[in-house]
Order: structure tokens, then sequence, then C-alpha cells
């Protein structure tokens, strides 16, 4: 038996509500998507056996907070696997948004630095202040350095 996992994307046509893999056929539910192509594998090359389970990232607790309770502002950077905004949370605080997109994420790296920052308390050291990872992108919420990044400052 082969274990082997493929990912593939289902994607959705924004004015039909329709779901394919490709253009050329489309479905109204996953699950007549998944039926043909249960029964027609080879045009995706390999059978459809079993779904992956799905993996969380984390499991939530107090510090998840609900996405709609922060404003963007303004992009303040940009690395590798995230880029961070200037936020408002509930419309007064501002904060620190490091925007990170689950396709680019390494969940382990993920996990362990969100662990990591739950664990800080220090006034010198940037406070985790809340994160959002129920949908994309994942926010975490760090105060602000109001006079932006250590090495741009000390410049």
């Amino acid at each position: 038996l082969n274990d082997k996992v493929y990912h593939f994307r289902i994607f959705t046509s924004p004015d039909e509500g329709m779901f394919y893999l490709h253009e050329n056929k489309k479905f109204p539910t996953i699950n007549d998507l998944l039926g043909f192509y249960k029964t027609n594998w080879k045009t995706l090359g390999f059978l459809l056996t079993k779904p992956c389970a799905k993996q969380t990232v984390y499991k939530a607790d107090q510090w998840e907070t609900p996405r709609e309770e922060f404003t963007l502002l303004r992009k303040l950077g940009e690395g590798h696997f995230a880029e961070v905004w200037e936020g408002v949370w509930k419309d007064n605080q501002h904060v620190a948004i490091k925007m990170i997109k689950k396709d680019d994420m390494i969940e382990d790296e993920f996990i362990k630095e969100v662990q990591v920052m739950k664990n800080f308390s220090h006034p010198k050291i940037i406070q985790l202040l809340a994160i959002c990872s129920v949908e994309e992108p994942v926010y975490i919420v760090t105060e602000l350095l109001t006079k932006g990044n250590l090495r741009e400052y000390l410049r």
C-alpha cells in the first residue's frame, strides 16, 4: 500500500460557486468533486483513498483573539515568511501585527515562537498580546516599538 500524501488545492468559481481542480470540470459540491476523482483517478495520476487528518497549528487558549478586534494601519516591514503591520486593537491600543501566511509557515517553528513569547514577561522584551490563528493570515500581535526597529533606531 502506498502511503504517499498528495496535496491539491480545490478552487471555487466566484461567479458560480462551483468547486474544481481544473477549470474545465466543475462540481456543485466538494463531495461531487471527490466522487468524480475517486472513480476517474487517472486524470489525477493517483488514487484518492482517504483524506489526511486536518492538522491544527496549536490549541486555542486565552491568547486567541478575534481578528475583528484589529485594524491594520500601515505596513512597517517584510521578511521572508511574514509582513509586520502597525495596527490598532479595540480602537485605542497601537500594536504590531506580524502576519504569517499558512502556506509559508513552518508549523513547528511557529509553535515554538509562540510558546517562547507566551512565557516571557519582562519590561525590556516585547510582550505578546494576542494571536489570531483561526484563519489566514495568522496574526501574532505584540507591543508596538514606537521608535521603529532597534537596528534603525541605533543608526
